[in-house]
């Protein structure tokens, strides 16, 4: 029985708020069902294009002494990219009149889809992205085998690694609000969104500095000559923390009255 049948035969009478992660799991099932194409042929697509650029370096570059796959940068960056876009059509289905209803009349309450569709987004999405990273660092390792036969060297950050988990758990939220707010265009119009967050997020910052006096501190810092950045550093964790918390409230809210609108 699949994840669809197996949540209409649950029983529709509970309330709004009700929460069970047995459901939550069953929803989950349900999006990745709905999204398993886009997750399956945007992993493979990413393994074509950078096989093809390592087998094509390999083969006509004369400097092979470092890996075409070694800059593990760039891995970041794309992880982030297509986590937003992925994340924005999460819930395109519910902008669609043949198939919104669909979503919204499962027996479920808001709490568990708006959780299910976060898992999915964030945890799902990062594990396809390791082993869709794994999978191109070991095709880079048998291609340099191949051609030098040497294994290349990686140059991987635990700290860096975690500082772009964090990057993708803010934007993963931000997108995830604009996935319901926009019924068309939305990694577009979020995008945009995005831009003009961020720079009213750094007005309200260098303001918050200059009224406590720390503008100049943070000029320093800017500029890498000051070291003392721990005050500064927790009033950006504070805002961040509460631009996140604000972000996945007002996403939620917007689910529930997508519901209420039906």
């Amino acid at each position: 029985m699949n994840s669809d049948s197996t949540l209409n035969n649950r029983n529709t009478s509970m309330s709004a708020d009700t929460f069970s992660p047995q459901r939550v799991f069953q929803l989950v099932k349900h999006f990745i069902s709905i999204h398993q194409k886009s997750l399956r042929n945007g992993a493979l697509f990413v393994v074509a294009v950078f096989s093809a650029i390592i087998v094509l370096v390999y083969a006509f570059s004369s400097n092979t002494s470092s890996s075409p796959a070694g800059d593990i940068s760039g891995y970041y960056q794309l992880y982030l990219l297509l986590g937003c876009i992925f994340t924005s059509r999460i819930f395109a289905e519910l902008h669609k009149p043949e198939t919104g209803w669909q979503l919204l009349s499962l027996p479920a309450s808001n709490p568990e889809k708006f959780t299910a569709a976060w898992l999915v987004t964030f945890f799902v999405y990062t594990l396809v992205a390791v082993a869709t990273i794994f999978i191109i660092v070991l095709i880079s390792g048998v291609a340099s085998l191949v051609a030098t036969s040497s294994l290349p060297s990686y140059s991987i950050q635990l700290g860096t690694t975690v500082r772009y988990f964090f990057y993708y758990l803010f934007l993963n939220s931000y997108f995830l609000w604009g996935g319901l707010y926009f019924s068309r265009y939305r990694f577009i119009l979020s995008g945009i969104g995005f831009i003009l967050l961020s720079i009213l997020s750094i007005l309200l910052y260098l303001s918050i500095l200059y009224f406590s006096g720390q503008f100049e501190n943070a000029l320093f810092i800017f500029s890498g000559q000051h070291t003392d950045t721990t005050p500064i550093r927790l009033m950006a964790i504070g805002m961040y923390s509460s631009l996140l918390l604000l972000l996945l409230y007002s996403a939620y809210d917007r689910l529930v009255k997508k519901e209420i609108s039906q």
